[in-house]
């Protein structure tokens, strides 16, 4: 199996998604993930998230991967929870005290 075989192995396991992370887990060179991307096999979704071109992106997966100390709250939280039937028009998180997200 070909390292960009391996890679949408994986994509298609995880529901369409893959992050550079598993990549890199999987000891398949993160280059294979432009070659990817090149052939339209992949789009880049976010930094570091690759999505098969016939699903769409979680947009809150994408959320959580970037900032993984944050918490969804709120409105958010009520959707999540399924206490409200309302989805949110942009989505609430909320981070430790001092934690600066733009280092993130």
């Amino acid at each position: 199996m070909t390292y960009v075989e391996q890679i949408l192995y994986i994509a298609k396991k995880f529901n369409g998604m893959i992050t550079a992370t598993q990549v890199t887990e999987a000891k398949i060179p993160r280059r294979c993930l432009t070659e990817c991307v090149n052939k339209e096999l992949l789009y880049k979704a976010s930094r570091g998230v690759y999505v098969l071109p016939d699903v769409w992106e979680d947009e809150m997966f994408i959320l959580q991967y970037k900032y993984p100390k944050g918490i969804f709250s709120y409105e958010t939280a009520l959707y999540l929870h399924g206490l409200t039937d309302r989805t949110p028009l942009s989505y609430t998180m909320t981070f430790p005290k001092g934690y600066n997200i733009t280092a993130a």
